[in-house]
């Protein structure tokens, strides 16, 4: 997808460390910094998927962090959105709501 320039794309291993630096970001912001005890080393492969949202010049704008889930009691997949997070030098841009519609693509083709 491209907003203005800018490009979503799903994140390969080799982004493990920019994802893990906005997480800490965000948990800075909200004044819970010290209770980060992930590394980006445990970040485990396989459970959570993530869209990157670049931006323009080159700078990884923000991410949205998604899980697959599966209600027994419906017996429906579906997607949960863990993480949806902007830099702060990047809001105001459109660029949550390009993440949230890729991410409700995402929620689309699994409930096929």
């Amino acid at each position: 997808m491209v907003l203005d320039s800018a490009t979503i794309r799903h994140a390969t291993r080799q982004d493990v460390d920019t994802i893990y630096s906005l997480v800490v970001e965000l948990a800075v912001y909200e004044r819970a910094g010290s209770l980060v005890t992930a590394t980006s080393e445990s970040f485990t492969p396989g459970y959570a998927r993530t869209f990157l949202l670049i931006a323009p010049n080159s700078d990884i704008a923000g991410i949205a962090l998604y899980l697959y889930n599966y209600s027994t009691r419906v017996s429906v997949p579906s997607v949960y959105l863990k993480q949806l997070i902007i830099k702060e030098k990047h809001r105001k841009r459109g660029y949550s709501k390009a993440l949230i519609k890729v991410y409700a693509k995402e929620e689309f083709i699994i409930k096929r």
